[in-house]
């Protein structure tokens, strides 16, 4: 089956999109809207007649052109129709020469022999029980936190003004996720309207009984999974353990469905000593690296 490189004119994006509706292992961030607000440039490989894509995220620094994995997207790599349909090695030999460095995230649905890539992380409950058996499976610690915060007259919304969530967001973490730039906030909350506009996105604001805020949190919907892509307690909500509640209340929401629940991370072992709380499965993707560039330049991100 023939692999094209296409830039992003050429790229069919209805055809494109129908790819990743249709793929075995689709994920929000493959389709090409969310990719138009959230990477700076993109280009892909297409297989055959869009049986299988594969985005390529880029920058030019001085000239010379990298791949490089967007901030609030978490995998890309190859989507297809069919798993047999194309093995992923052939479409990482075809990327073209001119991409002189990849750091890049691939999902988890294909591996390779050629290429060396390194296993990352993620956590998922799986939703298909009821929520009382998915409550079963959390902590002494997760229960112990819920049961301090006396939340049962708290009460979670949903809505569609995802700037709370991010104002939350920034002003809890912001300071520790220096890397994140105003740029790629900017760049979000593009994608989270064009979300909104296509019932990919729930975002939730969590009060107390006297309408206090107490957290917020953004999730994102792929065809078969819900990703926790942020959230974060307000200073009141922080003394009270809102964070464990706001998760509980959202599990208890999705339970006994067929979506799985991503937490999408992470590597920090803080964090992911969090997650673990609520009885997680761990889940494999890829990040990969290769460096192409030229002497010394190669020495400097060997």
């Amino acid at each position: 089956m023939e692999i094209k490189y296409l830039s992003n004119t050429e790229i069919n994006k209805d055809l494109w999109d129908q790819c990743m509706d249709e793929s075995h292992n689709s994920l929000i961030y493959g389709y090409s809207w969310y990719l138009d607000s959230m990477a700076d440039n993109w280009d892909g490989m297409v297989i055959g007649n869009y049986e299988a894509v594969f985005p390529l995220t880029y920058r030019n620094k001085k000239g010379i052109n990298y791949l490089y994995q967007p901030f609030f997207t978490q995998q890309l790599g190859l989507f297809s129709k069919d798993k047999n349909v194309i093995v992923l090695d052939m479409v990482l030999d075809a990327i073209p020469k001119k991409f002189k460095f990849w750091d890049i995230q691939l999902n988890g649905s294909f591996d390779s022999i050629k290429y060396k890539l390194k296993k990352r992380i993620t956590y998922h409950i799986n939703l298909i029980d009821s929520y009382v058996t998915i409550k079963s499976r959390y902590n002494k610690d997760a229960l112990k936190n819920i049961r301090k915060a006396k939340a049962d007259d708290w009460i979670l919304t949903r809505t569609k003004d995802y700037k709370i969530a991010l104002q939350d967001y920034m002003l809890a973490y912001g300071n520790l996720n220096q890397n994140i730039l105003e740029q790629d906030y900017l760049d979000l909350s593009k994608a989270l309207k064009q979300c909104n506009e296509r019932d990919k996105v729930f975002i939730y604001i969590l009060k107390n009984a006297v309408g206090v805020r107490m957290g917020s949190a953004i999730f994102l919907k792929s065809k078969g999974a819900i990703h926790y892509i942020l959230g974060a307690p307000t200073e009141e909500g922080r003394k009270l353990n809102a964070s464990h509640v706001l998760i509980d209340r959202v599990l208890e929401e999705h339970a006994s469905s067929n979506l799985t629940f991503d937490f999408e991370g992470s590597e920090i072992p803080s964090v992911a000593s969090f997650y673990k709380k609520f009885g997680v499965n761990a889940y494999t993707y890829f990040g990969l690296k290769v460096n192409r560039l030229p002497f010394p330049l190669y020495l400097l991100k060997k």
